[in-house]
């Protein structure tokens, strides 16, 4: 045989396990790569499911708001909310919540240091003249200092309009009820001052303090303050500072607040009648008026009270113009003339007038 013929032979024994093997390696290649394929896509799904592009928690997945630290900031800041209006979601009401008033403030012990802080006891002259509408009169330089202040101690018209106020100190004898029935029977309505003993009062018999605010509010009276403690409030100041007269003040706005859900009137009798040129400044810049008078008599004292028919005859013959009349509500003298004194008023052409409508 020759060389060639073997290597024929040879190559020829060879083929058939040639044949055999080739494929099943090439299908083993196959099936190895299709393994790999499949392990991979499935690698690259879970990955860009679970860890690519993750979003981060919003406040509408946890339910909680997150927010970055600021560099710098207390915490007390960070809690502070945005001035960027929020975000509304179907979950989260748009309306607005409801916020406490916004209270006026002072710049504190400093920013008053310049104004006189001498304690002063209200008074006025008396007409010269009785029974023909004279004025009462105050000298030129106090009232210039009230009018600087926005204050009120008489209205200058020529209109027969009476201010009638009534400082509510305390309760005594259930003499505001009836004052309350006079003036529901007559038409008119008058100025309370309350402090917070008036307003805090509890009654075993009759009604308590608030009670009886609560039948002011209704029956159409205005509530002004008369302070919460009824402090001379200049010499509080020299104690204590500015900050203690506003606190005495807002304590008594927010037992009234409290109490009617709206805002005390922004009105304040004086306690003791005492004022200060500082006092009237912070008060103004505490959004009051401050409220003297043009006629008032010694009337609070429940032990020593003036004959009726004499009272009553002052109270009548002092009528002018624009006048603010304070009675005091604990005066059984008051509640027993109190009706008279409307019906005289009314006769002489004067109506009564609440403190809102004052310029």
């Amino acid at each position: 045989m020759k060389h060639s013929d073997w290597r024929v032979q040879k190559s020829t024994k060879r083929d058939p396990q040639s044949r055999r093997s080739r494929p099943d390696t090439a299908r083993l290649v196959v099936v190895i790569f299709m393994t790999a394929a499949v392990l991979l896509s499935v690698g690259l799904i879970l990955y860009q499911s679970v860890f690519a592009k993750r979003p981060s928690p919003t406040g509408s997945e946890t339910g909680v708001t997150t927010t970055a630290p600021t560099t710098g900031t207390s915490s007390a800041s960070q809690t502070t909310p945005s001035t960027q209006p929020p975000t509304s979601s179907p979950t989260t009401s748009t309306q607005a919540p409801t916020l406490p008033p916004t209270r006026p403030t002072h710049a504190g012990d400093a920013a008053y240091a310049s104004y006189d802080n001498t304690s002063v006891g209200w008074w006025f002259r008396h007409p010269v003249e009785l029974g023909k509408d004279i004025p009462s009169t105050v000298p030129d330089d106090i009232a210039a200092l009230l009018d600087t202040y926005h204050a009120i101690w008489r209205h200058d018209t020529d209109e027969k309009v009476l201010y009638l106020t009534m400082d509510e100190g305390y309760e005594y004898n259930h003499n505001t009820t009836q004052i309350l029935d006079v003036a529901a029977a007559k038409g008119i309505h008058i100025n309370f001052f309350i402090t917070g003993d008036y307003i805090t009062r509890a009654s075993d018999a009759g009604p308590d303090g608030t009670e009886l605010v609560l039948r002011m509010r209704a029956e159409g009276h205005l509530v002004g303050s008369h302070t919460w403690g009824h402090p001379n409030q200049a010499e509080l100041i020299d104690a204590e500072g500015v900050d203690a007269m506003a606190a005495d003040m807002h304590r008594l706005e927010d037992a009234y607040l409290s109490l009617t859900g709206e805002q005390i009137a922004p009105f304040l009798r004086p306690p003791q009648g005492a004022y200060s040129e500082r006092t009237l400044k912070v008060l103004s810049d505490l959004g009051y008026r401050s409220v003297m008078w043009s006629f008032a008599y010694r009337d609070w004292i429940t032990t020593e009270q003036p004959d009726p028919a004499a009272a009553l005859q002052q109270i009548v013959e002092e009528l002018h113009p624009g006048a603010v009349y304070l009675l005091h509500a604990v005066s059984e003298t008051n509640v027993s003339i109190l009706s008279d004194f409307i019906d005289a008023a009314h006769a002489r052409g004067y109506r009564f007038a609440l403190l809102d409508e004052f310029p």
